[in-house]
C-alpha cells in the first residue's frame, strides 16, 4: 500500500461518511424547554463544541451517504431524523400554531376596535 493508495482510501471515507448532527440547532430551544420525562427514554444528550446536542438514544454518530440514500436528511442519521420529526411535531408545530392563533386573535381585536 502506497501513500497515494492510503490518501485515496481516506478521501473516499471522508466523502462517504458524515458526523451525525443530532437534532437541528434551530429547534433545540423548543426541545430543551419542553422535553418531558417520557421523552427522556428516547434521547441522548451529548456535548460537542460547547453545545449540548440532542440525539436519538439509537444514534449511530456516523451517516453513511451510500447506505442512507433514502435518508434525504444526510446531515443526521435516520434515528436522529425520526426523533427530530417526533419532537418537531410534538413541540415546535404546537408552538407555531399557538403563536399563529394569538396573532389571529390580536388581529381580530384590532379589526373589531377599528369598526367601532
Amino acid at each position: 500500500v502506497t501513500f497515494m493508495d492510503l490518501d485515496k482510501m481516506i478521501m473516499e471515507l471522508l466523502n462517504r461518511y458524515l458526523y451525525c448532527q443530532g437534532t437541528p440547532m434551530e429547534y433545540q430551544k423548543h426541545f430543551k424547554k419542553k422535553i418531558g420525562k417520557c421523552d427522556l427514554r428516547k434521547i441522548l444528550l451529548t456535548e460537542y463544541n460547547n453545545n449540548i446536542i440532542i440525539r436519538s438514544n439509537k444514534c449511530r454518530y456516523l451517516v453513511d451517504k451510500e447506505s442512507d440514500k433514502e435518508n434525504s436528511y444526510s446531515e443526521r442519521c435516520q434515528d436522529c431524523q425520526r426523533l427530530t420529526n417526533f419532537l418537531i411535531q410534538k413541540y415546535v408545530i404546537n408552538d407555531l400554531l399557538a403563536e399563529d392563533n394569538m396573532d389571529n386573535s390580536d388581529q381580530i381585536v384590532k379589526d373589531e376596535g377599528q369598526e367601532g
